[in-house]
């Protein structure tokens, strides 16, 4: 039988307390979790409003357009990681593209260089092969290995050049690196050459070696001036040296020049000499000067003995300046 009275009452009215405290408790935990959630809720809204904001400055900075990708373009990725990998790989190069040298040189020399990582041996392979050159007939082909030491940096390449002594435009030919192994070093953007031999054989052109007026004084008794042979000097040639007409009068300031000049094989320069003719200063002049042309031409067919066609230059025409 289950006790009455008070001992009962006081046990149930235990109870009952025990009971509504646990309630209250239950009920203040609801009451947190439910503050905590709206704290999150409302720290979620002021996110949310903060990238609103952003995104309409944005938008209106932009002028309405959508704002740019952000993400990395696939070519500047590859880029920079190939970038990163040469950090790691030796890299192998001319210092040139393009290499020129005269056909009396005997030897061509081509720098090699290596870049990126230069603390290992490492070795790139070279060959050379035709364009509008023949090897055998124009240069020496040529094929082998670079090894470089650790630290080693500069490397060159050497061909032989051919001197055929035949008159032939200038020709070209190649020169291109190769890797032993892909996966130890990698090949620079100037992993091919080319080498132009430039001919010597031809009669030259010729120029006048002055590019500034030369001047000369009106007491002076002659003018000298030097037309240059260049890029060639094989064989007899000849040219029309004649004079022009500028404010100095033929006859009166200087004597004109109407002549044909002859080169024998080898020769490179010349010496044209104009008289000039003493003349007063007209009146009460200031001091000053008059002038008058030089122009070289082609000599015309017979007027000169047997020889190739003379090349003339840009530098065709001289003044010549006269001062009283």
């Amino acid at each position: 039988r289950v006790p009455s009275g008070p001992l009962a009452g006081g046990g149930g009215g235990g109870i009952q307390e025990e009971e509504e405290g646990i309630g209250r408790t239950s009920s203040a935990a609801s009451s947190g979790q439910a503050g905590r959630g709206d704290r999150v809720s409302s720290a979620h809204d002021r996110n949310a409003s903060r990238f609103r904001h952003r995104h309409n400055a944005l938008s209106q900075f932009m002028g309405g357009r959508k704002a740019p990708d952000q993400t990395e373009p696939e070519e500047l990725r590859l880029a920079r990681d190939e970038a990163a990998k040469e950090k790691h790989l030796p890299v192998f190069q001319f210092c040139s593209r393009n290499y020129a040298f005269l056909e009396t040189v005997g030897e061509a020399t081509l720098r090699v260089q290596r870049g990126g990582r230069t603390d290992l041996e490492g070795e790139v392979r070279y060959s050379t092969c035709d364009d509008t050159a023949a090897a055998g007939k124009e240069y020496e082909a040529a094929e082998g290995t670079l090894r470089f030491e650790a630290h080693e940096t500069e490397k060159s390449v050497a061909v032989r050049i051919i001197h055929d002594k035949i008159h032939n435009p200038d020709l070209k030919f190649k020169v291109a690196l190769a890797l032993p192994d892909a996966d130890t070093a990698k090949l620079g953007r100037l992993s091919v050459a080319d080498v132009t031999i430039i001919d010597m054989d031809g009669p030259g052109v010729f120029s006048w070696a002055d590019a500034a007026p030369p001047t000369f004084l009106s007491s002076d008794s002659r003018a000298h001036l030097v037309i240059e042979r260049r890029c060639g000097c094989t064989g007899p040639a000849a040219l029309r040296v004649r004079s022009t007409d500028g404010s100095a009068r033929a006859g009166t300031h200087y004597n004109p020049v109407d002549e044909v000049l002859e080169w024998g094989d080898s020769e490179a320069a010349k010496t044209v000499q104009v008289a000039l003719l003493p003349f007063a200063r007209p009146g009460d002049m200031e001091p000053g000067t008059v002038h008058f042309f030089l122009d070289l031409e082609p000599a015309a067919a017979g007027t000169a003995k047997q020889g190739a066609e003379a090349e003339i230059g840009d530098n065709r025409r001289v003044e010549v300046q006269v001062r009283w």
